[in-house]
């Protein structure tokens, strides 16, 4: 019966997702996942009795400890970026689509995984595999909604109340069906077998709503925003967003910086978001500058060796493989002798991927993985002149066949940082000064992972 109706047109039919409109295929989410679900819909509507919807691996998804939602380490990060965005909204247009169109009463949606996760979180900001509690979600062919059934104690880690085993789940799946769950088959060896070790959880099941209290979410929608495959958010400053303290939480994600220049307190050696254009300035653009200023008359700015000025970001959802980061920068200041001679002699300007150090992902507490160091042109004209600064990358372990991790998680940077000896002063007695590093843009490409071709099985 499932090979002649696969084989029929209907069937065939029902994976043409271009019959659906684009109002209906954003609704599930642009995604394998979303895709997905719209998929096992459109199946279920043309009569396959059957589907099952896996959770697809993304590009470069090979790694051992954070695939899928197999999070070993950053936990946190891979739910709010990846995973909570693309399931919940491809969950619950499932979920309403089938009720509009009169075919969740008969279809049963069961959303489950292997097993749960350890309640402590470990040295890489992830959790481990956890068998003793986790959680699955039924919907549809009876199953009465609106309810929680069973809790855990208040670690998360076991059983507090009506704790359901596996046949259980079994059992309801099985009486659901119509099928008795105390149904006998036999295997090859004409061995006897019961389709289900449990009882169906009766508790679950009713023509209506457990309750019809509803009571306010206490969550953050902001915490699970729109799914975005980027791997760096706000690339051309674009984005009315400002740029956040490198000693600040790791959320919301943007660009972080130190020190951070107001725009009240010009002076200084530091980070400053430059939207200028507002007044008329002929630099096109949202741009972040990094650099010295004295632009008050009795401003003296007095940088020694070893300070560092710095902009970064985290790499949402890395995984181990090739990585192209770029950079479009220019130089300005006050004087091309100031630049080159004060700026450029004193200071190393260096492009960076580095690794976080401690649990709460400040881009101050970093490891060095690459860098490339640069020296940007100084500008002649109030417009263009930019250059590109690219670095490249493959992260992959050393020993073929083995996993490369990223632990706590990966981050780009643009760091300026007085590498001379002595201390280097400007003074805005004559008139303001300023030497600067102009940053107009920072991509990232992930390019994915090259075969390697000497690893054998």
């Amino acid at each position: 019966f499932a090979l002649d109706l696969v084989t029929s047109g209907r069937a065939r039919d029902a994976f043409d997702l271009n019959r659906e409109s684009s109002k209906m295929r954003d609704r599930y989410g642009q995604h394998s996942w979303g895709q997905s679900c719209l998929l096992a819909r459109r199946l279920v509507e043309a009569g396959v009795r059957l589907v099952h919807v896996n959770w697809p691996r993304e590009p470069g998804d090979n790694a051992v400890d954070n695939p899928l939602w197999d999070t070993h380490a950053q936990n946190a990060d891979r739910l709010e970026d990846v995973l909570c965005p693309q399931f919940d909204v491809g969950f619950t247009a499932l979920i309403e689509d089938l009720d509009q169109r009169g075919l969740l009463d008969e279809t049963l949606v069961v959303a489950i995984g292997e097993f749960g996760r350890t309640p402590k979180i470990n040295d890489k900001g992830g959790r481990d595999h956890w068998g003793s509690v986790f959680s699955f979600a039924l919907a549809g062919a009876g199953i009465s909604g609106g309810q929680v059934y069973g809790s855990s104690d208040k670690q998360g880690a076991y059983p507090a109340s009506d704790r359901v085993e596996p046949g259980e789940l079994t059992a309801t799946i099985f009486h659901l069906l119509g099928l008795s769950h105390r149904s006998i088959f036999l295997d090859r060896e004409g061995r006897e077998h019961r389709v289900a070790q449990g009882e169906p959880l009766y508790k679950l099941l009713g023509t209506e709503p457990a309750t019809r209290d509803r009571c306010p979410s206490t969550g953050d929608v902001a915490r699970v925003p729109p799914f975005d495959d980027r791997k760096l958010l706000n690339t051309d400053f674009a984005a009315e967003i400002p740029l956040y303290p490198a000693d600040g939480p790791s959320r919301p994600r943007g660009w972080r910086a130190a020190p951070l220049l107001a725009g009240d307190q010009p002076d200084g050696f530091g980070v400053k978001l430059d939207a200028s254009t507002r007044t008329n300035s002929p630099v096109e653009g949202r741009n972040v500058i990094i650099g010295l200023s004295a632009a008050g008359s009795d401003a003296t700015v007095r940088v020694e060796k070893g300070a560092t000025a710095f902009l970064a970001q985290e790499v949402r959802s890395p995984f181990a493989g090739h990585y192209k980061l770029t950079a479009r920068v220019r130089g300005e200041g006050s004087s091309s002798n100031l630049y080159d001679n004060v700026f450029c002699a004193n200071f190393t300007f260096r492009l960076v991927f580095f690794q976080f150090t401690d649990v709460a992902k400040q881009p101050t507490h970093r490891k060095e993985l690459a860098s490339v160091t640069f020296r940007p042109r100084f500008a002649e004209r109030a417009s263009g002149d930019y250059e590109t600064i690219e670095l490249t990358r493959n992260f992959s372990n050393p020993n073929p066949g083995s996993n490369f991790s990223f632990g706590l998680g990966l981050g780009v940077a643009l760091i300026v940082e007085k590498t001379t000896e002595g201390v280097v002063e400007i003074s805005g007695n004559a008139g303001p000064q300023q030497a600067l590093l102009r940053i107009a843009a920072v991509e990232l490409e992930f390019i994915g992972k090259e075969r390697d071709n000497d690893v054998t099985v």
